[in-house]
């Protein structure tokens, strides 16, 4: 039935991209699409055909949904194959991709073969070589599932008879979150990249788990260490040199080093200095919440915004007076690392966009901003742990419980 909504489009010129008026149904594709929704898009078309057999009981459908829905399924596995080579390709971890058309296999062979430094990935890449080698068998050109004659005049598919429609769902379903699992984590490998924590072997994610494995750097000289060394290298397939990469890179991150127990100090703050401003912050950031309780909607008395206005005060000159411009940014960088849940190695770059933004003519108005912010001491906390300071982070979290 055509629905009176398009019965009234009396002058309908394009029967497919006419905009509607009202645009309640209009889908985002082109210059206002992604990449991401052709990858999602065909799995998500093959979950929902099967599923629309399957789950509600339509035999009458097998036949003819079986090609779209194995269609939509092999194609959504090439658009990812694709997107992740060219993704790992941007970064230089992987080379470009052949030149091979719509041939699965060589895409994934090109990924397994590549040896991507992310123990997660290659992991994710071996979980598909089951999805790849079945759809590659009966379609290596992405024609047998289209068509039912190939270019060359061949019946296709013409070695199978029938098809398992709820088996193809309920792996459907695992190739979906299969795909979903590694596209996730090659987005998560690239942005890592950032930090230069990593080696040819060895993604940021991979040293982590390393330094689990390594302990405590005063330990190192225990006998026991070579034992944890050789599980190391066991785990990631690493060389002794390779094992010594990566245990440089280890103590050249100020987050990682601080896991093994190498702690760094910040670039102006003391600890100290540190503790006392922010447990000056926490006795007016407590009271302005004593005054805020009962009734959230009741305006405060004028005697409570004077109250506030001079702890607010006292507290801007109290940081004028014994904080310099420094100290300050280099406040704002661990509030924004911590915030922002930015990587530990990005502390020296956020402190100096803060040094930048600050000056003396707008050094009050940022102090007056900051103190605002409820999160700061939180924030601050999570901040200096990620700059490799966690014996600041304890003493911290100390003034965080006696609020």
């Amino acid at each position: 039935m055509i629905s009176a909504q398009i019965l009234r489009r009396t002058h309908m010129i394009d029967p497919f991209f006419e905009l509607a008026p009202d645009g309640e149904w209009n889908a985002c594709v082109g210059s206002q699409g992604s990449e991401e929704a052709y990858v999602d898009g065909y799995i998500e078309a093959a979950i929902t055909l099967v599923s629309a057999v399957v789950d509600n009981n339509h035999p009458e459908s097998c036949d003819t949904l079986a090609m779209p829905i194995l269609f939509n399924g092999r194609h959504a596995l090439e658009l990812s194959l694709k997107f992740v080579i060219a993704r790992l390709g941007e970064i230089g971890a992987i080379a470009d991709r052949p030149k091979t058309d719509h041939d699965i296999f060589a895409y994934w062979k090109h990924l397994h073969d590549a040896s991507v430094g992310d123990k997660t990935i290659q992991s994710v890449i071996g979980a598909l070589r089951p999805f790849v080698e079945s759809l590659s068998a009966i379609d290596n050109d992405g024609q047998q599932l289209r068509y039912a004659k190939t270019l060359d005049g061949k019946v296709s598919l013409e070695c199978i008879a029938t098809i398992d429609l709820l088996l193809v769902k309920e792996n459907l379903l695992v190739l979906r979150k299969t795909l979903a699992r590694l596209r996730d984590r090659v987005e998560e490998y690239v942005h890592e990249r950032g930090t230069e924590t990593f080696t040819r072997e060895c993604s940021r994610r991979d040293l982590l788990d390393m330094v689990d494995i390594l302990g405590k750097h005063a330990t190192w000289g225990d006998e026991s260490f070579t034992e944890r060394k050789n599980e190391a290298r066991k785990r990631f397939c690493l060389s002794g040199r390779q094992l010594s990469k990566a245990i440089d890179k280890i103590r050249s991150s100020r987050e990682l080093s601080a896991r093994i127990g190498i702690e760094q100090n910040l670039a102006h703050l003391s600890d100290d200095k540190t503790a006392t401003i922010l447990q000056r912050w926490s006795e007016f950031s407590s009271s302005q919440r004593k005054n805020l309780k009962g009734d959230r909607f009741e305006w405060p008395d004028l005697n409570q915004v004077k109250e506030y206005h001079k702890k607010k005060q006292d507290l801007n000159e109290f940081i004028l007076s014994s904080v310099t411009l420094d100290e300050f940014s280099d406040l704002c960088a661990l509030y924004y690392l911590g915030r922002d849940l930015k990587f530990g190695e990005q502390y020296d770059t956020a402190l100096q966009y803060t040094k930048a933004r600050f000056d003396i003519e707008t050094y009050g108005s940022h102090i007056d901003y900051v103190i605002s912010k409820g999160n700061l001491l939180k924030h601050v906390i999570g901040g200096v742990e990620r700059a490799g300071r966690p014996s600041l982070a304890r003493k911290l979290r100390e003034i965080m419980l006696e609020k």
